[in-house]
């Protein structure tokens, strides 16, 4: 079974075809910039959102394996800075993931690992120096082990 997260729509020419390139979408009054979006083969791997003055403000870029047809990481970025990133992890289209969080410095400060959710996750969280202060393990939605 496919994750949800996992799936996309392909961006097709009037031909038909597979589109790559950039399409950039206005506000009709103002003529200002909302979003840029970036293809391959039709598969989108980057979005860029604009603020009120037309500069980039927020940035989320997919990793795709495009012979499984899958996407396997996507990162979010505010103002330049890392904020989020969502790895998919094995098998295939399971309902397993990473999501790590970023400080407004873009360091690592939380990740939760998920494994067939709610089945078992581990929450982690991290000093500035990366080091790991904080660990608990979940299953069905329950604290089972607090691991630091």
């Amino acid at each position: 079974m496919r994750s949800a997260s996992q799936i996309f729509w392909k961006a097709l020419t009037r031909q038909g075809d597979s589109f790559t390139g950039t399409v950039t979408q206005y506000y009709r009054k103002s003529g200002a910039p909302i979003r840029t979006l970036t293809f391959k083969n039709g598969i989108r791997l980057k979005e860029e959102h604009y603020d009120s003055t037309g500069s980039v403000d927020f940035v989320i870029e997919y990793s795709v394996d495009f012979e499984e047809m899958r996407i396997e990481s996507q990162k979010s970025y505010r103002y330049g800075i890392p904020w989020v990133e969502t790895t998919y992890l094995p098998p295939i289209f399971s309902n397993n993931y990473r999501v790590s969080l970023f400080d407004s410095s873009g360091n690592l400060k939380r990740t939760l690992t998920n494994y067939n959710w709610p089945d078992s996750a581990v929450s982690t969280e991290y000093d500035f120096e990366g080091n790991i202060t904080f660990q608990e393990h979940y299953a069905n939605g329950q604290l089972v082990e607090k691991i630091k």
